[in-house]
C-alpha cells in the first residue's frame, strides 16, 4: 500500500570448473611451442572473467610450461599440464615425439684406396629444429654394391673402382655419402709396360729395370718418400716402338721426359690424367723415330703443367683449344711439326706464358688478338707457316724479346709510328716487313 521493504542479493561467481584447451596435443621437434588457454566456469557454466590461472607440468624435463601458458618441448615423453584457478584445476596431456626430418651421413664423402679396405660411416637424425632424435634405427643401403657395400651398421667394404651412393634411411627420411673407389694401379706395372712397349733390351742404360730392387733405383727413375714414381727421365736413351697409355696411372708424376728418342705413334691420351704433372718433354725424336696422329685435347686437364714440349715431330691437325686451359704453362713448343688450322685464340688465356713456339707447321688465317693479353710473354716464334693478315695491334702490350714470323702468306706489321716502336724495341725480330710494302 506505498510502503516499501529492501532485501540486498550479491551475485559472486565462484569457480566450479576449469578447462584447458586443447586437452591433449602432441610437439614432434624439441623448441616447439605449444599456446594453452583455460577457461574458469561457474556451476552453470557461465565463465569466470579475470580470474587468475597458475600453471604448472608434472614433468618439467619433458614439458615446462610459463605463466602465459606456453609449453614448451624439452624432451621425449608425456607431461600433464595444470591449469589452476579459484582452487579448481584442469588439465591438459601433451606429448612430445620427436619425428625425423633430416639425416645427415658422416662424413659425407671419402675414398678408399685398396679394395678390401672399409669406411665407418655414421648417421645423425635430427628432428625440424636440429635436435638429434636419439635411439633411432638406422637402414643402409648402396646404390651399386658392384662398387661398395654396407652393413647394417655402417660400414662400407671397396669391391671395385667406381663411386657409390651409401644412404642411411631413419622413419622414410634418407641421408646419403658418396664413396669412391680408386685402387691406383701399381707404378711399378706403368714402368714393366713401358719397358716392353719401347724395346727396353736395346735401351742404353736399363740399370735395375725389371728387377726387385726398389723403383728409386732404376735408371732414369725419382721416387717420393712413399715409393711413387716423381720424375721418369729416359732421354736420349734409345727408346724405340710407342708410348704406352700405362703411363696415365702414375698419378704422382711431375716430370714425364721421352726425348731424342726413336719413338713412333700417338701421343695416349691417357697422359691427360697426370694431373701432377709439371713438364711434359716429347720433343726432338731421332731420325728413327716421330710422333704422328693429333695433339690429345685431354692435356689440357693437365692443370700444374708449366712446359709442354711437342716439337721436331710429325703431330698434324688442330691445335686443340684445351690447351688454354693450362694456367700455370710458362713454356708451349709445337715447332716443327705438320700441324694446320687456325692458331686458336683460347691460347691467350695462358697468362703465364713466356714462349710460345708455333714455327714450321701449316698453320693459316690471322693472328688471334686474343694473343695479345699475353703479358708475359717474351718470346714468340711464328717463322714458316701460312698466316696472313696484319699482326694484331693488342701485340704492342706485349713485352716481346723476341718475335720470329717471316715465311709465311701474307703477316704484316701494321705501319703505324706506334707499332714501329714496338718492332723495333724488339731485341731479336725476323720478319717480312710492314703491309704496304
Amino acid at each position: 500500500g506505498g510502503v516499501s521493504g529492501e532485501a540486498q542479493v550479491t551475485v559472486e561467481q565462484r569457480v566450479a570448473a576449469v578447462e584447458v584447451t586443447p586437452a591433449a596435443d602432441t610437439l614432434v621437434s624439441l623448441g616447439d611451442t605449444l599456446r594453452l588457454s583455460a577457461e574458469a566456469s561457474d556451476a552453470n557454466g557461465h565463465a569466470v572473467a579475470g580470474t587468475e590461472v597458475g600453471w604448472s607440468s608434472d614433468q618439467e624435463s619433458v614439458v615446462a610450461v610459463s605463466g602465459i601458458g606456453l609449453a614448451e618441448a624439452l624432451s621425449n615423453g608425456t607431461a600433464t599440464v595444470t591449469a589452476t584457478a579459484g582452487g579448481v584445476s584442469g588439465e591438459a596431456r601433451v606429448t612430445v615425439e620427436q619425428q625425423v626430418a633430416a639425416v645427415e651421413v658422416t662424413p659425407a664423402a671419402d675414398t678408399l684406396a685398396s679394395l678390401g679396405d672399409t669406411l665407418r660411416l655414421s648417421a645423425e637424425a635430427s628432428d625440424a629444429n636440429g635436435h638429434a632424435v636419439t635411439g633411432a634405427e638406422v637402414g643402409w643401403s648402396s646404390d651399386d654394391t658392384t662398387v661398395a657395400t654396407v652393413d647394417g651398421t655402417g660400414l662400407v667394404t671397396a669391391v671395385a673402382n667406381g663411386t657409390a651412393t651409401v644412404t642411411a634411411t631413419v622413419e622414410d627420411v634418407g641421408g646419403s655419402a658418396e664413396v669412391t673407389v680408386i685402387v691406383p694401379k701399381s707404378d711399378r706395372a706403368a714402368l714393366v709396360a713401358l719397358y716392353h712397349a719401347t724395346n727396353g733390351d736395346s735401351w742404353s742404360n736399363r740399370y735395375n729395370w725389371l728387377t726387385d730392387e726398389p723403383l728409386g733405383e732404376w735408371y732414369g727413375v725419382l721416387t717420393d718418400d712413399s715409393g711413387r714414381v716423381v720424375d721418369l727421365d729416359l732421354s736420349g736413351n734409345k727408346l724405340s716402338g710407342t708410348i704406352p697409355p700405362e703411363l696415365g696411372h702414375l698419378a704422382n708424376l711431375e716430370l714425364l721426359n721421352l726425348s731424342q728418342n726413336e719413338l713412333k705413334g700417338e701421343i695416349p691420351s691417357e697422359l691427360g690424367d697426370l694431373s701432377n704433372l709439371e713438364q711434359l718433354y716429347l720433343h726432338n725424336m731421332t731420325y728413327w723415330g716421330d710422333l704422328t696422329g693429333t695433339i690429345p685435347p685431354e692435356l689440357g686437364k693437365l692443370s700444374n703443367l708449366e712446359r709442354l714440349y711437342l716439337s721436331d715431330n710429325k703431330l698434324r691437325g688442330a691445335i686443340p683449344s684445351e690447351l688454354g686451359d693450362l694456367s700455370n704453362l710458362k713454356l708451349l713448343d709445337l715447332g716443327y711439326n705438320a700441324l694446320s688450322g687456325k692458331i686458336p685464340p683460347e691460347l691467350g688465356k695462358l697468362s703465364n706464358l713466356e714462349k710460345l713456339i708455333l714455327r714450321n707447321n701449316k698453320l693459316r688465317g690471322a693472328i688471334p688478338s686474343e694473343l695479345g693479353d699475353l703479358s708475359n710473354l717474351e718470346g714468340l716464334w711464328l717463322t714458316s707457316n701460312s698466316l696472313t693478315d696484319p699482326i694484331p695491334a693488342s701485340f704492342v702490350d706485349i713485352p716481346l724479346d723476341t718475335f720470329h714470323w717471316r715465311y709465311n702468306d701474307g703477316l704484316c706489321a701494321p705501319d703505324t709510328e706506334e707499332f714501329q716502336e714496338w718492332i723495333d724495341s724488339i731485341r731479336w725480330n725476323w720478319g717480312d716487313g710492314n703491309c704496304d710494302q
